[in-house]
């Protein structure tokens, strides 16, 4: 996850207030050693596949579930 956030950070704007997006938006941050760096897709964008944020937005959630499953089995 962190190698395709990497490739995508160019994508995205410094913000000094991380403040959560619209409800019809996906927000991603990246805390980096230079700031805080934020980029907004559509959930239809991503639930269509038709941004290169998808793939990074899958990620986020294979890891969700994985804490799941550990936090679930103890």
């Amino acid at each position: 996850m962190i190698f395709s956030a990497q490739e995508l950070l160019s994508e995205t704007s410094k913000t000094e207030n991380p403040a959560l997006p619209d409800s019809s938006l996906i927000q991603f941050s990246f805390l980096t050693n230079h700031g805080i760096f934020v980029h907004h897709e559509t959930e239809e964008s991503i639930d269509k596949n038709q941004t290169q944020w998808t793939p990074l937005f899958y990620k986020g959630n294979q890891i969700i579930t994985e804490y799941r499953l550990i936090t679930q089995n103890k």
